[in-house]
């Protein structure tokens, strides 16, 4: 299958109930590796060729010297010779190259997967708790925390070396058998079985991003068939299966062709093929909802779509401009001769308006095998720069019983608007896991919430005016509160700790917070 770099995003939901679901039914994030579902077709000595379900376009995954090869159910190695037609998965990434069958690395490839049966999870841990006897690892980007008791089957690959406990760490690699994961956020989920793979030399080569920061939340991406739409929604049925998602438009939804990036019209569009980018919270309903960011209708079936990015650092010479997008994960060449529309405007946008904050969507039919992954943009649509208070600061502005919000002059729906408790005032959670570009965790058993942005970690339970930061107690003059399912938190107190300005406009009911 042609794809892209495996852009990271991270589906979490923001939940004040747990509620069980099957572990298929949870989109995967991508960009930690892809991961393709399909058919063997052809199998040599270096590589093997996979027919995506649901696709005709195939992917080559090439083995490399030491490749995963596994057992769904046992785990145990296995070998490749014979296996046409098998049913697999596969782990790759994080690039795709230039080719047909398009070709990438394969990671970890799991065989004789039976119909409906839940594979292992492939996944590097990103943080580790260890407390009375189990562990508690943290995978996918912080969206789920996988628990490993002392029951758990433990097994090494390719070795008979004994792995324990105690052996796992912040960097190791697993797969990881997980029937059902609890949604919260982060999704919780004990594992049944695990294959250890090593950790630092010892795991198998697979290009990374670096670990020293702690990567922010990105926008999803959603493929699927329109089941129904209203002025304010689309429920899509997604095209790898699982649950229905809702995504709510706001008042100034960006909605263009998939092709060419005109503006086109929501109606009439039940059964059209779509691909939508979203924010990377999940409000609890059924179905989910979220937030889109950018809909893209008439998607061709087996297409790349383009990539909805918010630059972080654009070089600019007369002749080209560099955007960095998705945690630095990818440069995007951007020529002067490329298009570059802009919407619902007529005004003429140049390489010289893209600017770090500049939100665009780029049609990007490959990306170069490298880390950063390399890519040439062939069209590029301008949705905006940020409006700063011109020494690179972060504006955002809020009104009392408003659902609409501003960051950096960009209009922001809120799924609740912020409201006056207790004489203080109160935000939504999602939109601080949003805006603030913050971690932010719930814990449905003790109904805490934790927030954290870099060396800043703050815990506040539901209905207590005592709260931590980094581990000392702090008292709060207004507790957070659950209202119409919405986890509200105090606004000055958390924007302050996070090293925050807050303004209040007593006239308006308005709060500006400067960072």
């Amino acid at each position: 299958m042609k794809k892209l770099i495996a852009f990271l995003f991270t589906a979490v939901a923001i939940l004040t109930q747990a509620t069980i679901l099957s572990a298929t039914s949870l989109p995967l994030a991508e960009g930690l590796p892809a991961k393709v579902t399909g058919t063997i077709v052809n199998v040599t000595g270096k590589s093997v060729e996979i027919k995506p379900d649901g696709s005709d376009i195939n992917i080559i995954l090439n083995l490399g010297e030491r490749p995963v090869i596994i057992d769904s159910a046992s785990g145990q190695p296995v070998a490749l010779n014979d296996r046409e037609h098998d049913n697999v998965v596969a782990y790759y990434g994080p690039a795709t190259t230039k080719s047909i069958p398009a070709q990438s690395n394969a990671i970890a490839i799991i065989c004789n997967v039976e119909a409906g049966s839940t594979p292992p999870q492939y996944a590097q841990v990103e943080a580790l708790e260890k407390e009375n006897g189990e562990l508690k690892a943290t995978i996918l980007n912080g969206s789920i925390i996988v628990t490993i008791n002392k029951d758990t089957q433990l097994s090494p690959y390719l070795t008979r070396n004994i792995v324990t406990m105690d052996m796992i760490d912040v960097g190791s690699k697993l797969l990881i058998w997980y029937p059902a994961v609890n949604l919260s956020m982060p999704g919780k989920a004990t594992a049944q079985k695990a294959l250890y793979l090593g950790s630092g030399a010892n795991q198998p080569a697979t290009p990374e991003a670096p670990t020293a920061e702690v990567p922010k939340a990105l926008p999803v991406l959603i493929q699927g068939e329109i089941v129904k739409t209203t002025d304010k929604t689309i429920e899509v049925k997604p095209k790898n299966g699982g649950n229905n998602l809702v995504l709510n438009l706001g008042d100034n939804p960006i909605i263009v062709d998939f092709t060419s990036g005109q503006p086109v019209e929501l109606k009439n569009r039940e059964n059209d093929n779509i691909a939508a980018y979203y924010g990377p919270a999940v409000a609890m309903s059924m179905p989910p909802q979220s937030n889109a960011l950018v809909v893209m209708l008439n998607a061709v079936d087996g297409g790349v779509p383009p990539q909805y990015a918010v630059a972080e650092a654009v070089e600019i010479n007369e002749s080209q401009a560099k955007v960095t997008i998705n945690n630095g994960s990818v440069i995007v060449t951007i020529k002067k001769d490329v298009p570059i529309l802009t919407y619902l405007t007529k005004n003429i946008v140049t390489l010289g308006d893209i600017k770090e904050g500049s939100k665009l969507l780029m049609w990007i039919p490959v990306a170069a095998l490298s880390y950063p992954a390399q890519a040439n943009a062939e069209k590029v649509l301008f949705l905006g720069s940020p409006e700063t208070t011109g020494n690179g600061q972060m504006v955002i502005k809020l009104q009392i019983d408003n659902k609409d919000a501003t960051v950096n002059g960009y209009k922001v729906a809120l799924d609740a608007p912020p409201i006056i408790s207790n004489e203080r005032t109160m935000l939504p959670i999602r939109f601080i896991a949003e805006n603030l570009g913050c971690n932010v965790g719930w814990d449905d058993k003790t109904r805490t919430v934790t927030v954290s942005d870099g060396d800043i970690n703050i815990s506040l339970q539901i209905g207590s005016n005592q709260a931590t930061v980094n581990g000392e107690s702090v008292y709060l003059d207004a507790p957070p509160i659950i209202t119409n399912n919405r986890t509200m938190l105090p606004i000055r107190f958390i924007a302050e700790e996070l090293g925050c300005v807050v303004d209040w406009d007593d006239t308006f009911r308005t709060a500006t917070i400067t960072k």
